[in-house]
């Protein structure tokens, strides 16, 4: 196994894709680094090796290294927070839907928090769609309807069922609908693998998928919301379906 193959191999473990590779070589033609390139390495060093130039590579690549972990990390929070803000959108406008008396207020401050929802909603590009109690849909962003062709007057009173079809990415089964599994057990639902996700032309995309209940204040289910994030073109190893559960989460 040539150093080509070595850093392919490598590659294809998405625990490695950010993992800083320099090729040691004496080939100094253009196609072989070329091909160095498509394979997945960061730099070369051609034989004989200097030292001094070795360490001075690795610690910049290091550096870069670095820099990258903490800006997905710092990403991956941001992502949550934005999740966590529009759950929290949602029940504060249910909870203003219950509690305020004048009829007038109350249409006021719903709309102001619609028009904040909807910024918000169209500020991220991943597919928002809430329900009622019974799983039939009150609301589609346009993420929503671009990833599974339902258009928001077709799809609003639908079943949930109808309009978010997902099948296993390793078996090609149905998956249970997780806006139905989360109404029922009264927990939030995250499927910690990709799903494939049918859209309404037949065509395909690999999807992430969770779920939040939305609760009234007295705790009462009136709802749900479902997230999900198109991921075709950051397709990781399949983790196969499990039966784990806690006291607040299902993960499938």
């Amino acid at each position: 196994m040539d150093g080509f193959e070595v850093t392919r191999r490598v590659r294809q473990d998405a625990r490695n894709q950010q993992l800083p590779i320099i090729l040691v070589t004496a080939l100094r033609e253009t196609e072989d680094r070329v091909k160095g390139i498509e394979v997945g390495c960061d730099d070369f060093i051609s034989k004989p090796v200097d030292k001094t130039e070795l360490l001075a590579r690795v610690r910049s690549l290091l550096k870069v290294k670095a820099f990258n972990d903490l800006t997905n990390s710092y990403q991956k929070k941001i992502e949550a927070e934005v999740i966590k803000r529009t759950v929290e959108l949602y029940q504060t406008t249910i909870n203003l839907q219950q509690e305020v008396t004048d009829r007038k207020l109350a249409e006021k401050k719903i709309a102001a928090d619609r028009e904040h929802l909807a910024i918000t909603l169209r500020s991220i590009g991943d597919g928002v769609i809430t329900t009622d109690i019974k799983g039939s849909i009150v609301m589609i962003n346009k993420a929503a309807e671009f990833m599974t062709g339902w258009e928001s007057g077709k799809a609003l009173r639908r079943s949930v069922d109808e309009v978010v079809i997902i099948v296993n990415e390793s078996t090609r089964n149905p998956c249970d609908n997780p806006v139905e599994i989360a109404l029922r057990t009264n927990t939030d639902v995250e499927f910690k693998h990709n799903v494939y996700m049918i859209s309404k032309d037949s065509s395909e995309r690999l999807v992430t998928i969770n779920t939040a209940t939305l609760k009234d204040g007295e705790d009462h289910i009136v709802g749900c919301v479902l997230f999900f994030r198109d991921v075709t073109q950051k397709q990781n190893s399949t983790i196969p379906c499990s039966g784990l559960k806690n006291k607040n989460l299902l993960v499938f």
